[in-house]
């Protein structure tokens, strides 16, 4: 690849990193895409949106702490934006704190840009917590019942089989 093969000419420009590391999450590559953010991560100067990227590929790769570190960082460049809250939100609940998770996501949620997928990660954490009514009737705005039902029979299968929150950051998505 093009960008791969530009990126180990310039390791550590930001640029070339962000570009290749699209392209490496696409291909599920989250370490490869990390490592050349990584990289370049020295050399950034307040983009949130490189730290939003970092901290996606931390949290693919289970390094969460990492991961809310650069979702911190991104928040103090551009405060409440709510992709990012959004990230922090759903990093957390990976992180066994689904509580932490929902007051998050709610604050993602409660600004005028939040769209039906952050409302949708609130309602998946609602919904892992056991909160399925309040669940559905956020899910509700944004999908089918048909969806919606669906949702919640996954949420009561996940806590019927005696399983905690913890357990979740295991299985497929």
């Amino acid at each position: 690849e093009i960008t791969a093969q530009a990126l180990a000419l310039k390791p550590g420009d930001p640029a070339l990193a962000m570009t290749y590391a699209k392209s490496a999450l696409h291909e599920g590559r989250p370490d490869l895409a990390g490592s050349a953010l990584e990289q370049a991560e020295p050399n950034v100067d307040n983009d949130w949106k490189f730290y939003s990227m970092i901290g996606i590929c931390f949290d693919q790769v289970g390094d969460h702490a990492n991961a809310q570190l650069r979702y911190m960082r991104a928040l103090r460049i551009s405060p409440d934006h709510p992709k990012v809250l959004s990230n922090l939100g759903l990093s957390q609940a990976l992180s066994g704190d689904p509580a932490q998770a929902e007051k998050t996501l709610r604050r993602a949620v409660g600004l005028p840009e939040a769209d039906a997928q952050i409302r949708q990660n609130l309602a998946l954490v609602l919904g892992v917590q056991g909160k399925f009514e309040e669940a559905a009737k956020l899910s509700a705005s944004d999908l089918p019942q048909t969806i919606v039902r669906e949702n919640n029979d996954y949420y009561r299968s996940l806590l019927s089989q005696d399983r905690h929150w913890g357990a979740l950051k295991d299985t497929d998505e």
